[in-house]
């Protein structure tokens, strides 16, 4: 079976579909699988994407190659 990546964008996209859940009272182990990743990659990624810095840098750049628009 093939390595599945994932874009920045989709990675922001999973991490706020768990955060959902979470906020519904789901624990992470049923969230990170509701989304399809494991625990450990569902950790990973809100380590590295999970600032608020950083989604908004990611939404400016996709501004900047989009027109602006």
């Amino acid at each position: 079976m093939p390595i599945k990546r994932y874009t920045p964008e989709q990675i922001i996209h999973k991490l706020r579909e768990a955060e959902v859940l979470l906020s519904q009272g789901k624990t992470t182990a049923e969230a990170s699988r509701q989304i399809g990743v494991v625990q450990q990659t569902y950790y990973r990624w809100r380590k590295e994407h999970g600032g608020t810095s950083y989604l908004l840098d990611i939404h400016a750049r996709s501004s900047l190659v989009s027109g602006g628009s």
